[in-house]
């Protein structure tokens, strides 16, 4: 039977969570602006993992957030430096955006996200999947030999996260010894 103390403290960790997720939710989306859609395509390249991320605004919406770019663009930074984790580092950040599409493209390159031990390679994508709220085994991503991918909703927004690996002779499934994922990392066997 759980006390009055440790329901309170679990309430406390729950709401914790969902005011930090509506935190970092209000910080990618300035007053007024209205995202549609936010794709996030991780790879792989050597020893870094190289990220991209695109917001899509409404029409309107984009026409705000542009005529402030430089307020905006500050909010925007904040929101990218959260996608780290001890050990990892973003470096090479650009942020653009496209008048046709509406919408702002953040391009960087995470370092210490990748390791090489005794002929095999691990990575972690912790940082990016905890700001999103997201587990590659309890979001039940879609396992695929070279990637790994999520759609759906956050916060009203259609969300897409790929992360692409190394090409392999089997799928990267969840627990898979040779190549597969946890809820946070995936490992395959290093090539050369």
């Amino acid at each position: 039977m759980m006390t009055v103390t440790k329901k309170f403290l679990l309430i406390f960790v729950v709401v914790l969570t969902i005011s930090t997720a509506a935190i970092l939710y209000y910080l990618s989306c300035p007053s007024g602006i209205q995202e549609v859609e936010r794709i996030y395509t991780a790879t792989i390249v050597g020893e870094e993992v190289d990220c991209k991320i695109r917001i899509r605004y409404a029409a309107s919406s984009f026409d705000r957030l542009v005529s402030d770019w430089n307020d905006n663009l500050n909010l925007i930074v904040e929101e990218v430096s959260v996608y780290k984790e001890p050990g990892t580092s973003i470096r090479n950040l650009n942020i653009t955006y496209s008048h046709t599409l509406h919408m702002v493209l953040i391009d960087f390159n995470v370092t210490g996200a990748v390791s090489i031990s005794h002929g095999s390679c691990r990575a972690t994508f912790i940082w990016l999947l905890e700001p999103l709220g997201l587990d590659f085994i309890d979001d039940h991503f879609n396992e695929y030999n070279d990637r790994l991918t999520w759609s759906g909703e956050i916060d009203n927004v259609k969300y897409t996260v790929k992360i692409m690996l190394p090409e392999e002779d089997e799928p990267y499934s969840a627990w898979g010894s040779l190549v597969g994922h946890c809820h946070g990392h995936v490992w395959w066997p290093c090539q050369g």
